[in-house]
């Protein structure tokens, strides 16, 4: 039997025959990583690079290369893609820039490459669009967040999974109802004061949470971000519940 999908008996290489697999709703969401120098994310914040609006030139490269994916990557299927988008999370401490790319389609074979490739894309052109003053921006940690649909069902990355490390409360344990709630990433930087009853430690990194995410905290909890800054994030409960010390932390997506 030949073991490898890309090559047939005979050792040529092939484009995978999908034909038998049935229709499925795909969705896959990939993220990478920008490294830049202090002074360059701040002129890009303001939009004071020369070439014009970095975040929205690199953003509509990333939703074209996404849709070329078929045409640089040699056994990818040409598919027929109803969703690409592209989000930012800007970590000002670290200066970094997250890129979130998702993709959709409904199809016989799956969309990660394009999520991935519309990452690596979008990075690339905000290294283009900076190079002119900071040669030493850097691009990394591309990854596969979430895919689901086909045979093999749902992944997601342990780097959206988390748990919660610390509660304000003597009993490990509380119960969080219908109102607000700070998540912080380290207690020793959180400075407000007004919700030190209604605050939680994770081991994810904040700074690199997209506001336009929701986080689902133990079996039930369920919080959407209102306000982001370095150092924590503000919620809204949707879903109120109890939380206690190592349940598990998952960023939600809205794809």
């Amino acid at each position: 039997m030949n073991k490898f999908s890309h090559f047939d008996e005979e050792g040529n290489a092939q484009m995978v025959d999908v034909s038998e697999k049935a229709l499925t709703k795909r969705i896959a969401i990939a993220k990478g990583v920008v490294k830049v120098k202090s002074e360059t994310l701040q002129k890009i914040l303001d939009k004071k690079i020369h070439k014009g609006d970095v975040l929205e030139v690199a953003r509509i490269a990333g939703i074209m290369g996404g849709k070329k994916t078929s045409d640089l990557i040699p056994m990818c299927h040409p598919l027929l893609i109803s969703k690409i988008s592209i989000e930012y999370a800007i970590d000002k401490k670290n200066n970094e820039i997250s890129i979130y790319a998702t993709t959709k389609t409904t199809g016989q074979t799956g969309i990660e490459v394009e999520a991935l490739t519309a990452v690596s894309i979008t990075g690339l052109t905000i290294y283009d669009m900076c190079k002119a003053i900071d040669r030493s921006i850097t691009i990394g940690n591309v990854e596969l967040l979430k895919k689901s649909g086909g045979k093999s069902g749902l992944y997601l990355s342990e780097s959206i999974i988390g748990k919660v490390i610390s509660l304000n409360n003597q009993n490990n344990e509380s119960i969080i109802n219908k109102d607000t709630v700070i998540i912080v990433s380290n207690v020793q930087e959180f400075e407000v004061s007004n919700f030190i009853d209604r605050r939680l430690m994770t081991d994810l990194n904040i700074n690199q949470i997209p506001k336009s995410c929701k986080i689902k905290i133990g079996e039930r909890l369920l919080i959407e971000i209102i306000k982001k800054e370095y150092n924590y994030l503000k919620c809204y409960v949707i879903k109120s519940g109890k939380i206690k010390l190592s349940d598990r932390v998952e960023v939600i997506f809205n794809d």
